[in-house]
């Protein structure tokens, strides 16, 4: 499960990590990655936040360059127009609460 901006101008998909193998994990992203957004886990003992500003100049060095070369045309969300490949599904207040209440 994945998410990402509905341009493709800023290339990236931000992923869910309680939905991959955790097995694999390092395997296909490596050991270096970032925590964030931890103020909003839920439960108890939230993990601490680490790694935003290593996220955030890569996240914009690659924005930058897939922008200067065209790169980001290529995106396998987005069609050859532009527009994204399939509709998002907002979910409703009600949907939602049961997508937590079942976790």
């Amino acid at each position: 499960m994945g998410n990402t901006m509905a341009s493709r101008k800023a290339l990236f998909i931000g992923l869910i990590h309680s939905c991959l193998d955790r097995q694999q994990m390092d395997k296909d992203f490596g050991a270096d990655v970032a925590i964030l957004n931890t103020d909003a886990a839920l439960g108890q003992a939230k993990p601490k936040q680490r790694g935003f500003m290593r996220v955030l100049v890569r996240f914009i060095w690659i924005v930058v360059t897939n922008r200067i070369n065209g790169r980001y045309k290529n995106s396998p969300l987005f069609n050859s127009s532009g527009l994204p490949r399939v509709t998002p599904k907002i979910l409703n207040t009600d949907e939602l609460d049961k997508l937590k209440s079942d976790v």
